[in-house]
């Protein structure tokens, strides 16, 4: 049985075990490259401050899904 992450009546994305697979996958890349980042400069990140750059992205993707797929649905007005 699927519990899905409702965002409005009309947007069903994935199940919760879904998106903590998907965030899992954004951790990794986005933990690199700060790394990578910070290294070049002598500095450190925390793990705290990589999730909530993870979460930010997060947020940014879905925005991005939510416009997309309104843009899909939008009719053009013929010229």
């Amino acid at each position: 049985m699927c519990s899905y992450v409702i965002n409005s009546p009309d947007h069903t994305f994935f199940d919760s075990f879904s998106i903590k697979q998907l965030k899992a996958a954004l951790w990794l890349p986005i933990g690199n490259l700060v790394d990578k980042t910070t290294m070049a400069h002598d500095k450190n990140a925390s793990p705290q401050f990589i999730g909530a750059l993870t979460e930010l992205v997060w947020e940014q993707i879905k925005d991005v899904a939510i416009n997309t797929e309104a843009f899909a649905g939008y009719t053009f007005p013929l010229l």
